[in-house]
């Protein structure tokens, strides 16, 4: 916000998309807590500044730079502009955002939460939620994805009793490989899946624990 005042530039915050056309740069960003999504438009030459939702972006290739490293001595200055009020340490925790796999449940299957931390565990991965679990108070906001929520880009996202609203969906586009188990075939996130399970959650969850547990107990017995 400092550097947007002194440029006399907008500023626009929490980005998930960019794009140039004829007129201008547009950015497109969640707006009323996450049920739609806002687009912006910058028109004229000035400088346009942002600030980007974690994971909303792919990587880009790096570029190779050189700079000069400039040794400042701060502790002699009689008049320092910055003072450290406080200092709090942050809670440890693992961040959804750094999970390869996500195992995710929503309304379909809030009331069976441990379910979903079984079959996390067997994956090697993390719970996450949809929106619809918070609001109901059984599932903390730190682990919820989508526009109000975060941004996830794994390698696997499992979604089970999602419906697949569009703030939900704008959450996961950048996932690698999505499944999902809904009992309604013509729920939105089914047409974003690439394996689409009809069906019951809890179901699901105990057959593929069982087919998790016998898979590694045969494994162990060949000695492999």
């Amino acid at each position: 916000p400092r550097a947007a005042a002194r440029l006399h530039a907008g500023l626009v915050a929490d980005v998930t998309g960019v794009g140039r056309d004829a007129d201008g740069v547009w950015m497109t960003r969640p707006a009323w807590s996450g049920r739609i999504r806002a687009t912006i438009a910058c028109r004229g030459d000035g400088p346009v500044m942002m600030s980007v939702r974690p994971r909303a972006f792919t990587d880009a290739d790096p570029v190779a730079t050189t700079a000069e490293l400039i040794d400042v001595d701060v502790d002699d200055d009689p008049h320092p502009r910055v003072r450290l009020i406080s200092r709090q340490t942050k809670a440890a925790g693992r961040d959804i955002r750094d999970s390869e796999v996500l195992v995710a449940g929503g309304a379909g299957i809030a009331g069976d939460l441990d379910l979903l931390d079984r079959l996390a565990v067997a994956l090697g991965g993390a719970v996450a939620v949809s929106r619809r679990p918070v609001d109901m108070g059984l599932a903390p906001r730190a682990i919820q994805v989508g526009q109000s929520g975060k941004t996830v880009r794994p390698r696997l996202y499992v979604a089970i009793g999602i419906s697949g609203a569009s703030p939900h969906l704008a959450g996961i586009r950048g996932a690698e490989y999505v499944v999902s188990v809904n009992k309604d075939r013509s729920a939105p996130i089914c047409s974003v899946s690439d394996i689409a399970v009809e069906g019951d959650g809890r179901v699901f969850i105990e057959g593929l624990l069982e087919r998790i547990a016998a898979t590694r107990t045969h494994t162990q017995g060949d000695g492999s």
